[in-house]
């Protein structure tokens, strides 16, 4: 699936599915039935959702192979494929506040040996659109199951969080109750003998 240039019809038409009220995937099959070629068609529709042409190309790149799997009649799926892996979705110029919080998340993820393969991809959609709090979410819940003791990764998490406005609870490794920080607290009249009763302590008389 090389990257092509779009032609300027392909681009319109584009434009116009959307502005009828198409989602991208319906825009995307339609270029196709009328003649598109999948990367013209992607890279179309792309840019009339809000990405520059240049964006629109190097996110393509990871979809080479995709339209050599592909069968005739299973262009939904491709199309589908691309839409959950973020193709479509324009980059975001982040405020002040965000790029703060976003140097960040990245010193979090630069703590750390790798994120697995599907999380990074919903992940690094997540930064370039502008969902932070997202992405601080999804990381925390992967720092939780992964990464419960890197201190760097979670004292970056809680930076990341309160330049967000987010709870201090929410950046931070799970907490241990106080009662099972230590072994059981003994009960004072468990340390010595039973007491004996002064009636008994003594022969009667």
């Amino acid at each position: 699936m090389p990257a092509e240039p779009v032609d300027a019809p392909w681009a319109e038409s584009a434009a116009r599915r959307l502005a009828d009220g198409d989602d991208v995937r319906a825009a995307f099959l339609g270029l196709l039935r009328d003649g598109a070629s999948p990367a013209v068609a992607a890279v179309a529709v792309c840019v009339a959702a809000g990405s520059t042409h240049e964006e629109a190309v190097d996110r393509l790149q990871q979809f080479t192979s995709l339209w050599e799997v592909i069968q005739p009649g299973e262009e939904a799926l491709g199309v589908d494929l691309m839409i959950s892996h973020g193709y479509f979705e324009a980059d975001v110029a982040l405020d002040a506040r965000q790029q703060a919080a976003l140097v960040h998340l990245q010193a979090a993820l630069r703590s750390v040996p790798g994120v697995p393969s599907g999380p990074a991809i919903g992940l690094g959609t997540r930064l370039r659109t502008g969902r932070l709090v997202e992405a601080h979410r999804q990381l925390e819940r992967l720092g939780h199951v992964r990464w419960p003791g890197n201190t760097r990764f979670w004292a970056a998490m809680g930076r990341a969080g309160e330049t967000l406005g987010l709870a201090p609870d929410q950046s931070g490794p799970p907490a241990v109750a106080p009662d099972q920080a230590g072994p059981p607290a003994v009960a004072p009249d468990q340390t010595g003998p039973p007491a004996v009763a002064p009636d008994q302590s003594r022969p009667p008389v």
